[in-house]
Formats: C-alpha cells, structure tokens, sequence
C-alpha cells in the first residue's frame, strides 16, 4: 500500500481556519473582558465595600436531580436610588443565588445582607454567595477558557504563517547527485541539478489532525517539469535522505540554516 503524505492547506482551507479563528476571538475576547472587570469589581467588593439590607421582591427554586439552587430578587436604596441585582453587561433586576437558610429567612419577611462598592451601587451582590454559583470561581473560568482558546488560535495563526512564509521563500539545496523516486508506478531518478526549488514547511502529519497541529518537517521538491513531490521529514536543519518514498545516497541538508534562496 502506498504511504500517503500531508499535503498543504488549500486556500479554502485556510480560509476556513482564518474565518474559524476570527470568530473565536470575537467571542472569547468580550467574555474575558468582562471576566477580567468582574474580578476587578470582587477585589473592590472584598475591601472597601459597604452594607445595605435589601428587601427581597420575589423568590423562586431551581431544582434538578443532584442539586436544588435557591435564588431571589432583591431592590435596596442608596441615596434615594433604587438598586437590584446586576451584572458586568449592565443588566439588573437579576436572580442571586443565596444559602439556602437565608432563602428560607427571606420567605419569612426579613431582608437580606447585599455588599456593594459605595462610588458604584449597581455592583452590588449577596453578602454570603453560594459555592455553586461562586462569583469569583465563574470568572476565573471563563478567564481559562479564554486562555485556552486564545492559545489555540495562536497556535493556527502561527502554523499557518510559517507554511505561508516557507512556500513563498525557497532554500538552496545540498544533496547527493541523484534520488530515487519509488512509488507504485515503479522508480525512476531525479538527477539533484533538475531540483528547481527545495522548501521544508510545517504540514498536518495526517488529515485526520485538526489544522493548527504543524509538527511534522516535509519537503517540497519543485522539479523542471513543474512536478511537486512532497517528502515526510524529522524536524531539524538536516533530514534524512531515507523515507518510503525517496531514497538517496547520501545525506539531504541546507546550505547554512536553512538560509533563504536568493
């Protein structure tokens, strides 16, 4: 059976990638903005935020079969303003999710501790936050996947480029005098002088990889004729003469560090 080898991206191909990271970006970057903002605002809240009691305007119990959550709505006054429960995107009159004991409180006409910063009263949330909904906890999340899919990105714009860059600028090649072609077809020689233009790029290993994995070293040989032929390489400035594919007689190598062809 014939080895199949990676082949480039397609301009469709890196089209989607372009379209696909694109779009990641501008989904994660607002919600790390705002992750970054709500813990900005936690910090605040921890050192220099003020009491209030809020009167509690509505109650209600979200319960599945592992847990049950308790939550509430909440108005207190600063300064003849009403504020309720809000977030970093500016909505209000939200749901908070407090302990169950001062849910249970709450049913009975008290009011609740709410904290809030005393120079912004709309950031305000319940002074004892549960641990399923931990203000602080949700935001560092959101901060890691972010991370995660930022580095992802980067990872395909990197190896995207540098196939882009490799194509586009070729090396001098230093080799033995003649290769041997092999492939089902049979085998035929490839004297080195008929070699017109020797790239070594970072392609896929397999189609099967998804596009941002480029750890794989292959060589492409433009000959006279116009013929690409594509070779599995290890990583490094010298590469091994040998594969399935090609053989040689001696060693294949770059003239220089990879020293672009002038």
């Amino acid at each position: 059976m014939e080895k199949q080898h990676a082949t480039s991206l397609t301009r469709e191909q890196r089209g989607w990638l372009w379209g696909l990271v694109v779009g990641a970006l501008l989904v994660v970057l607002p919600i790390g903005y705002l992750a970054v903002r709500g813990l900005h605002n936690e910090r605040r809240l921890s050192h220099e935020a003020a009491r209030a009691c809020a009167q509690v305007t509505d109650q209600r119990m979200m319960a599945s079969a592992r847990r049950r959550v308790f939550e509430l709505q909440y108005v207190f006054s600063v300064a003849n303003t009403r504020y309720t429960h809000s977030d970093e995107t500016g909505r209000s009159g939200l749901w908070a999710d407090v302990p169950q004991r001062e849910w249970e409180q709450a049913q009975g006409g008290e009011c609740i501790e709410v904290i809030y910063l005393p120079d912004d009263p709309a950031v305000n949330r319940p002074a004892r936050a549960t641990l399923v909904n931990d203000p602080v906890g949700n935001k560092v999340a959101a901060l890691l996947l972010c991370a995660l899919t930022l580095g992802l990105c980067g990872a395909g714009v990197v190896g995207t480029l540098r196939v882009a860059r490799a194509e586009l600028h070729g090396f001098e090649l230093v080799g033995p005098d003649e290769w041997i072609l092999r492939s089902v077809r049979g085998e035929r020689r490839v004297p080195t002088s008929s070699i017109k233009r020797a790239v070594l790029i970072m392609l896929p290993p397999a189609r099967a990889h998804p596009p941002w994995r480029f750890d794989t070293d292959v060589l492409k040989l433009k000959l006279d004729g116009g013929e690409e032929v594509l070779i599995e390489a290890p990583p490094g400035p010298i590469t091994s003469a040998a594969t399935s594919a090609l053989e040689a007689t001696g060693d294949l190598s770059w003239r220089g560090r990879r020293r672009r062809r002038r």
